[in-house]
């Protein structure tokens, strides 16, 4: 999906997690001007997408650098967010130190074997959801999961962060995009043997991280070692869990900031 009109001199990639759209991104969905071209991927069985063929992270990869191709004199930028940060590496990486770009990982993944440790960590909780709600309806499953994702495991231990997450579950819930129908698998079974090509290593791009203390998918330490490798600043939001755009709003200027030559790294470990 494009939103923008006309020869862009700029253009944003935006790319969301496994059982999420673009609407994440909030109001970076918006073009800044005439001349901004914004393109957001959409996951199979969303969005009136079909559910097959599943995602492929190189295939996505390489339709974004072909995309970029289509224009040399525009100025790039990847926003990737949970599954969509491997994405936007791998994009990095065939598109080349050629071009200007700009990528944020939001939330990001880590390689092989990152995803299978994730998958069984992620298993163990969603079965404690599963017996805390007393329930085998995927609904009432994902949502107590939910919280998990908001404000990592340690959510009941405060109070006042066990009150928000409660809140915030509770309005969410009827909109939370469930792993049935095959939409888990189609999303993130690539995504388990997906390693860091040699070329997103040395992609020359200007890479942020940005990462929740508290996240409970990918930790803190194994982001931080993908971003030495890809030779990028790692920025830890306190207090953050997976879905940090929700509880942690306030990153969307750190990322505007990023983009706009704006960016203070001092604040970021």
């Amino acid at each position: 999906m494009a939103r923008g009109r006309g020869e862009p001199q700029r253009i944003t990639y935006l790319i969301p997690g496994a059982l999420s759209t673009a609407r994440i991104f909030g109001p970076l969905r918006k073009p800044s001007g005439p001349g901004h071209l914004v393109m957001e991927y959409r996951f199979p069985g969303l969005e009136k997408q079909p559910s097959d063929p599943p995602m492929r992270v190189a295939d996505v990869a390489a339709a974004i650098a072909a995309h970029a191709r289509r224009y040399p004199g525009a100025r790039l930028e990847i926003l990737g967010y949970s599954t969509g940060g491997a994405i936007a590496l791998e994009a990095a990486g065939r598109i080349g130190p050629a071009r200007q770009l700009r990528v944020v990982v939001l939330s990001g993944v880590t390689p092989v074997p990152g995803a299978y440790e994730s998958a069984a960590r992620g298993a163990l909780a969603v079965g404690v959801s599963a017996l805390t709600v007393g329930s085998l309806q995927p609904r009432a499953i994902w949502g107590e999961y939910y919280k998990v994702l908001l404000y990592g495991y340690g959510w009941r231990r405060d109070p006042a962060i066990r009150r928000q997450a409660e809140r915030q579950a509770a309005r969410d819930r009827d909109h939370l995009i469930l792993p049935v129908k095959g939409l888990g698998r189609a999303h993130t079974k690539d995504l388990l043997r997906w390693t860091l090509s040699d070329a997103a290593r040395h992609s020359g791009a200007e890479i942020l991280f940005l990462h929740g203390s508290e996240d409970p998918v990918f930790a803190v330490g194994g982001i931080s070692g993908l971003a030495r490798r890809v030779g990028g600043t790692l920025c830890v939001v306190p207090g953050g869990g997976h879905v940090m755009l929700v509880t942690h709003p306030r990153i969307l200027g750190r990322i505007e900031a990023f983009l706009t030559d704006e960016w203070q790294a001092a604040e970021c470990r």
